[in-house]
């Protein structure tokens, strides 16, 4: 899984553990993604993150969980 951070300049880079690079302006992606098993079935996956360095100068409104 993937996680991508928005805010009112736009989306992040797409998230992948350790990374935290950025643009000006968009949020930096979350970081180290974990399997929540305290949440996790057959039926719902739980996942945590950790905020990237940067929200871009405004706050995150959004974020939006991607699976292949």
């Amino acid at each position: 899984m993937k996680v991508i951070a928005t805010n009112s300049y736009g989306d992040s880079f797409i998230s992948e553990p350790g990374s935290n690079d950025g643009i000006e302006f968009v949020p930096d992606p979350p970081m180290n993604l974990q399997n929540d098993p305290a949440i996790t079935s057959d039926s719902v996956v739980g996942i945590n993150w950790s905020d990237g360095p940067s929200d871009g100068d405004a706050p995150i409104i959004d974020y939006r969980i991607l699976y292949d």
